[in-house]
């Protein structure tokens, strides 16, 4: 194997041939299927033949804090999507993984610039301490859960064991905020959104939102809008696109001309580039180093600014 692709991608030495594994151009999700392997890495080249990721033997060495292996086992085991929590796990080994990517940037956030992080987010002052949650748990505030679950089955009628969780919901007194994480990879389009989603007199134009297909954005801005009035009517809410610099620059045209929009509720698109950089510049040197899936993302972060 002496080509560009059989090189690991952090320590540049040859890649072995992985005995048992998958042929290269197949579908390979799990270390022990790719056939090409850093044993001193311990990574895995996936069997892609032209743009082959990387996936880990074990998933807690993509984590900046390993300390936080243990609660973030915890966090995806009581993850809303009963049914997809399998996957979830699997997929954090996965060098792509976005549920890894927001672990370790929101879980310092958490621990450090929450307010900080909810008032960027929104845009405007925040009233009263901020709490957040992952997939829609958090093991620091465990009760909350129940509620919002009985919420999304009750309001919505959605199926129990495959509950929509939101990336990261940050509550506090005065707002809701949710956020819909994408890092190399495009909000959804074209596909099919339940009546349900549309039915909120506050939304906006339901044909056009049908239309356009943008499940995720569309469910998201359902369900904050119901929810943050459940708590106080005046609650305001306010739904994030976080993405890179470069991805969807017309987001907030696109969808934002597709909702109502006033003081109360808003869609912005936040880049992650801003949101280190404004809010924990701390985090820059990792995100330009720590994986070689975010160095060539954040140029810009190269250094902390």
């Amino acid at each position: 194997m002496s080509c560009p692709l059989c090189t690991c991608p952090l320590c540049g030495r040859t890649l072995r041939a992985q005995a048992g594994a998958k042929r290269l151009g197949q579908t390979a999700t799990r270390y022990k299927d790719c056939l090409r392997v850093c044993d001193r890495c311990g990574i895995a080249l996936s069997n892609s033949i032209s743009k082959p990721t990387y996936i880990r033997r074990d998933w807690r060495h993509g984590l900046w804090d390993r300390g936080s292996a243990s609660r973030l086992e915890t966090l995806v085991g009581r993850a809303l999507n009963r049914a997809n929590r399998g996957n979830k796990l699997r997929r954090l080994a996965n060098e792509h993984s976005e549920d890894m990517l927001t672990w370790n940037a929101f879980s310092w956030i958490e621990d450090y610039r929450l307010m900080s992080a909810a008032e960027f987010l929104t845009g405007s002052e925040v009233r009263g301490p901020a709490r957040i949650y992952y997939w829609g748990f958090n093991d620091r505030d465990p009760g909350w859960t129940p509620v919002f679950r009985d919420f999304l089955v009750n309001r919505f009628q959605e199926a129990p064991n495959r509950l929509s969780e939101p990336d990261i919901i940050i509550e506090a007194d005065s707002v809701v905020v949710f956020v819909e994480v994408k890092f190399m990879s495009p909000n959804e389009r074209g596909n099919a959104i339940r009546d349900v989603y549309l039915s909120p007199a506050c939304i906006g134009d339901t044909s056009g939102l049908k239309e356009a297909g943008m499940y995720e954005l569309t469910r998201n801005w359902a369900i904050g809008l119901e929810w943050a009035r459940t708590v106080d009517p005046k609650r305001r809410f306010v739904l994030v696109n976080l993405v890179r610099e470069s991805e969807e620059g017309g987001i907030e045209e696109e969808f934002g001309s597709l909702i109502l929009q006033n003081r109360e509720q808003k869609f912005r698109r936040i880049t992650w580039e801003s949101l280190v950089c404004s809010v924990c510049p701390e985090l820059a040197e990792r995100f330009g180093a720590v994986t070689s899936y975010c160095r060539p993302a954040f140029p810009s972060l190269a250094s902390p600014q």
